[in-house]
């Protein structure tokens, strides 16, 4: 019985606690309060959110900590830190070239046809917020904006109302520059030693003219000033390992190879528009050497590796790649082996 009796205390407690709780909500109902929550710790984690003139950017959503989705965010000022006066820079309209469809490898066949039939150039802001989620996006038209730090107010909304966030984030704009070249690298293979002999430093030269077309030039360049040919096959794609790249992966629509250089034309720029850092790797086959800074290297392939190319402006980039370890084979030149024989014939 002792038993019985505590049980029924339980339930009948619990039967009151449940009473409360409908009551103590129907009172907040009853006194105005909306369904839903919104977080009082509302911000962006990357905080500060650094983009180079020239950039593609997009931040992260607002961390809104459990608020009820969906959370709308507004802008309501974008300016200088330190400073009450919008930055109007940002909000202004520039005109911007953009994707309006997927490329159709059967019909877009060159750039010219892409141009024509999948980007357009319209008039927009260089700064927007996703109204769902808050999501930065800026374009690559902070040429437009002065480099340095700025700061911006939000507005978040929901269903269980609204409340401002000043100084969501500090946007800071760095200085931009023409092009970027990551490190750049020489070695030796051979067939049975495709991994590599002795890396060396790479020295390149790159040379950029704002009055020129769109269009980026890679040059293979010996000792004497001679350049290699890619249209005789004098510079290749280097071994592959997977990880390796060509830069001609980046234009589906074609490149040009002349006796000097291989010929990338780009839509616009940021180009790459990849954001990954790729590795773009050419060969010199040996036959097209005549002579190695060492007499080791006799043979061997000369290798050329040049990380992260990419423009951030309109132009024509030439990279000029000096192999200053090696000599170009003049392909009208006898060759010395079939020579030599010639003499001990006589």
């Amino acid at each position: 019985m002792v038993l019985i009796n505590k049980k029924m205390k339980k339930i009948k407690l619990y039967q009151w606690l449940t009473v409360i709780v409908f009551i103590a909500l129907y009172s907040c109902q009853e006194e105005g309060i909306t369904d839903g929550y919104l977080s009082n710790d509302i911000r962006y984690e990357t905080n500060p959110f650094v983009v180079r003139q020239g950039e593609i950017r997009s931040s992260p959503p607002l961390s809104v900590y459990g608020s009820t989705a969906p959370v709308e965010v507004e802008l309501l000022d974008i300016r200088r830190v330190g400073s009450e006066e919008t930055a109007e820079a940002w909000l202004q309209d520039y005109p911007t070239p953009i994707w309006v469809g997927a490329m159709d490898p059967e019909v877009d066949t060159t750039l010219a046809a892409i141009l024509e039939n999948k980007i357009e150039t319209r008039d927009l802001p260089v700064f927007r917020i996703e109204e769902i989620g808050g999501r930065i996006m800026i374009s690559s038209q902070t040429w437009n904006v002065e480099p340095g730090e700025y700061t911006i107010d939000v507005r978040v909304s929901n269903s269980a109302g609204s409340r401002v966030v000043e100084d969501a984030t500090t946007i800071i704009v760095e200085q931009g520059q023409d092009y970027r070249l990551g490190f750049q690298e020489s070695f030796f293979t051979s067939v049975n030693q495709p991994q590599g002999w002795i890396w060396r430093p790479l020295e390149v030269e790159v040379n950029f003219d704002p009055s020129g077309s769109n269009k980026i030039i890679l040059k293979w360049m010996d000792k004497n000033g001679d350049f290699f040919n890619p249209s005789e096959g004098e510079v290749i794609n280097g071994w592959t390992e997977g990880w390796r790249h060509y830069f001609q992966e980046n234009t589906p629509w074609g490149y040009e190879l002349t006796d000097e250089a291989m010929i990338f034309e780009f839509p616009y720029p940021p180009f790459p528009s990849n954001p990954q850092a790729w590795v773009y790797s050419y060969r010199i086959p040996s036959q097209f050497i005549s002579e190695y800074g060492e007499e080791w290297f006799a043979d061997m392939d000369f290798n050329t590796r040049l990380h992260d190319i990419r423009v951030y402006k309109d132009g024509t980039y030439t990279f000029i790649i000096k192999c200053n370890d090696i000599e170009r084979r003049d392909p009208n030149a006898p060759d010395p082996i079939v020579e030599e024989s010639e003499v001990e014939g006589e």
